[in-house]
């Protein structure tokens, strides 16, 4: 989590507008003072939504391995860009419909410049088997 955090500090000093949701009960003390100004907790369906239709990228992010997430289906359902953890299982189920990053800040920070730079293109036909 803690490379989670970093990112979203370093992306807010970027100008961007960072949420965190999710469950924090696992979290450390330090952890949670850290991120405090990111984190949401669970978001009500209506809360959900409209973080969704406000962002522009979506990051959904997770340390576990052989972890197929299922958030970046709701993005690309929301014509969002979607930015997920680079694992094969990922991969294979998203190709080309995502882009990739390993769950490092740094990585995530220039994943995430690199992509408000240069947007990818929303191809229609892509997201048809969604």
């Amino acid at each position: 989590m803690n490379a989670f955090i970093d990112a979203a500090i370093e992306l807010e000093k970027h100008g961007f507008d960072i949420k965190i949701s999710g469950n924090f009960s696992k979290l450390t003390d330090e952890q949670i003072y850290k991120g405090k100004s990111f984190f949401t907790g669970f978001l009500e369906k209506t809360d959900y939504l409209k973080h969704i239709m406000k962002s522009e990228i979506i990051i959904a992010m997770t340390t576990r391995k052989f972890n197929l997430l299922f958030a970046p289906r709701e993005a690309l359902g929301y014509k969002k860009i979607c930015l997920i953890n680079d694992s094969n299982e990922n991969k294979e189920f998203y190709s080309s419909l995502c882009q990739y990053s390993s769950h490092e800040s740094g990585t995530i920070v220039s994943s995430v410049l690199k992509i408000s730079e240069n947007p990818p293109v929303f191809n229609e036909s892509d997201h048809k088997n969604l």
